[in-house]
């Protein structure tokens, strides 16, 4: 009697009473009579349903009352369960009956759950018998599709022509009275979304008869559970009331779709660690030195390794929840890392995280493109006696600066470089093509900077300052812990790189041989230079100002040769990452394209000069890359473990 109550009805009274857990049926019921009115309130209502939920006996040695018996067996609350074999939208009530494990022992066997349920069920109909749906239904399913919390949760995170494959996949059966579609404590390997009939969700619990804990409908889903995490023993059957018509597919077919390749996978070994190195080994090299300065050399080193190791176990529990994904447990489909936030997260919080999260790209690629520009700035300087500019405030018109004693050739004032207008002219044509194009550059981009890096060594143990001592630890932290989250927040930037990696690829050689280089160049960078120079971190100097306003040709070389191996081959991956991620989300291409290539070149033109590029770094670090990077990845990684973890039961 309990059970046939509205849902929101006995939750409602459950919430409010402390003990409802510990109450037998009976004092559940008489608890929701005194809320709703007193002895004999619901009289009426149980009749009418009653009088609607009478099932059909099996044969004519079974009779009505069979069910309505063994509905009294049924434990204290009913199952539980999210996107699951039971559907997803449940009774409110607690279940305290077989735990999880309790279930998992119903083992087809002499004791089995199948064996154990006393009806004259039929299995599913042979595959002979499988009609091909009418093209007609492909919107109603589309609909089920778009309204279902259980199949956004399979589909929600895939671009629209795979949800149609999908759908265009399904199949439907003819269902006769008594036939089984899921069998209690076996695993299930499709999901069903009823056409028309009734289908009785029945529990088996040690010998007695099997009880109905609900019954699905025309538009209900089910067994969907199978397809979002790993196997799970069905904790209940379901089986047909009455004539009638499913659609479903099957866990193979699911897979074949979501696994048919949209491209080449030819990132192997040695590119992956050149690729992650590349991305890695950004423009905040130039910042070490005075860090150092400033932090202290042990700060540089214990900060660094610390934020590179969280930066890896960051990475890892990404890639794990993108492997809890549907059909992705060796991560063969192409997921962006917009497609894996959409699959856990919350509208709201998705959206909130996107926006970070392309913030983030954007200051990350803002970045690269100030630098870049400024060090082609001064190799014009020097080749030609100034560099020249529009400037755009305090005044406006042409401008050639020549200043040696700023991070750019024009101070502080707001000016569009023509060097900046070369950079773009150069990256945009890479930026329009897919990852794998550029790997051969990766390659050169790391080869140069390990040579540059011998080279900056060399020329800064020159200096005649050099060795000043440094500070062991300061108490100013913030721009080390600012600047180095920024640099080593490259967790976002893994779905891309997987879902171009050949399947030999290691994931943890790559992340270890990548994160042990970067950290080591970037220590060594940073120890000597602040060595070699009077202590300028409170100017808006860099390394590279450093070694362009110095005597060393050699020197000065090396800062116009950097941001044509790091800086020009990293920008084109950062465009193809918003690019793509931007697709995926379904934005209109020609949306995509100016965001991913023409808002953040605008938006580096007031950054450009003065102390711009620090102030992007740390923004980017503290602001941006901390939460696309650190907080998400962990957070996604412990809803993908309550997710796929099995069935929940109270």
């Amino acid at each position: 009697a309990l059970l046939r109550l509205p849902c929101k009805l006995r939750s409602d009274v459950a919430a409010q009473h402390s003990s409802w857990s510990t109450l037998t049926w009976e004092q559940r019921f008489t608890v929701v009579e005194r809320f709703y009115g007193g002895p004999g309130s619901l009289d009426d209502f149980l009749e009418e349903q009653a009088a609607s939920a009478e099932l059909r006996p099996a044969s004519g040695s079974r009779s009505p009352e069979c069910h309505r018996t063994a509905s009294s067996l049924l434990p204290s609350g009913a199952l539980r369960n999210r996107a699951g074999h039971l559907g997803c939208r449940e009774t409110g009530l607690q279940y305290q009956g077989p735990t999880g494990s309790d279930l998992g022992a119903h083992q087809p066997s002499k004791s089995s759950s199948a064996q154990a349920v006393s009806l004259p069920v039929r299995t599913m109909p042979p595959a002979s018998k499988v009609k091909f749906w009418d093209p007609a239904d492909g919107e109603r399913l589309k609909r089920i599709f778009d309204s279902s919390e259980c199949l956004q949760v399979m589909v929600g995170h895939l671009p629209d022509h795979l949800v149609v494959a999908i759908i265009n996949a399904m199949r439907s059966y003819e269902v006769r009275a008594f036939d089984t579609l899921v069998t209690q404590g076996t695993e299930s390997d499709r999901f069903f979304i009823v056409d028309r009939g009734s289908f009785d969700v029945l529990v088996q619990r040690g010998q007695g008869p099997p009880s109905r804990i609900r019954q699905y409908g025309q538009g209900s889903v089910f067994g969907t559970q199978a397809f979002v995490g790993s196997p799970q023993l069905a904790p209940a059957s379901v089986v047909a009331a009455s004539p009638g018509r499913v659609w479903t597919l099957d866990r193979t077919a699911f897979d074949s779709i979501l696994k048919a390749p949209l491209g080449e996978r030819t990132i192997g070994q040695i590119g992956s660690i050149m690729l992650l190195i590349n991305g890695l080994a950004g423009p905040t090299i130039v910042s070490m030195p005075a860090l150092a300065q400033e932090a202290g050399w042990l700060s540089l080193c214990l900060v660094q390794g610390l934020v590179a190791g969280i930066a890896v176990a960051c990475g890892y529990m990404l890639l794990g929840a993108m492997r809890r994904m549907p059909g992705n447990a060796s991560l063969e489909q192409r997921i962006e890392y917009g497609a894996v936030a959409k699959f856990y997260l919350p509208r709201a919080l998705y959206v909130l995280v996107m926006v970070c999260y392309h913030a983030n790209c954007i200051l990350t690629l803002m970045s690269l493109i100030i630098q870049s520009g400024q060090v082609m700035d001064y190799l014009t300087l020097n080749l030609y006696g100034c560099a020249p500019g529009w400037a755009l405030a305090p005044s406006s018109g042409y401008v050639c600066g020549t200043r040696i004693d700023s991070s750019t050739p024009f101070g502080d004032s707001v000016v569009l470089s023509s060097s900046m207008v070369l950079v773009a002219i150069f990256c945009l044509p890479f930026a329009l093509k897919n990852l794998d194009d550029n790997v051969a550059l990766q390659y050169m981009a790391v080869i140069g900077l390990v040579l540059m890096s011998i080279t900056w060594m060399a020329v800064l143990a020159q200096e005649p300052s050099f060795p000043r001592p440094l500070p062991v630890a300061t108490s100013s932290q913030g721009s080390l812990i600012g600047t180095v989250l920024f640099n080593f927040a490259f967790a976002s930037t893994l779905p891309s790189w997987v879902n171009e990696k050949h399947p030999a690829t290691s994931v943890g050689t790559s992340f270890a041989a990548a994160v042990v280089f970067v950290v080591l160049i970037y220590t060594m960078i940073g120890i000597v230079g602040g060595m070699a120079y009077e202590p300028f971190y409170m100017t808006d100097e860099n390394l590279f100002s450093k070694l362009n306003a110095g005597s060393s040709r050699l020197g000065r070389a090396t800062v116009t040769a950097y941001p044509m191996l790091q800086n020009f081959t990293s920008i084109p991956v950062l465009s193809i990452m918003i690019r793509h991620n931007l697709l995926q989300s379904g934005i209109d291409p020609a949306l995509v394209l100016m965001i991913a290539v023409g808002v953040p070149w605008l938006v580096c033109v007031p950054f450009y000069t003065g102390g711009g590029f620090d102030t992007v770094s740390e923004i980017g670090g503290l602001a941006t890359s901390s939460v696309v990077n650190f907080l998400v990845p962990a957070g996604i990684y412990l809803l993908a473990l309550s997710r796929t973890g099995g069935f929940s039961y109270d």
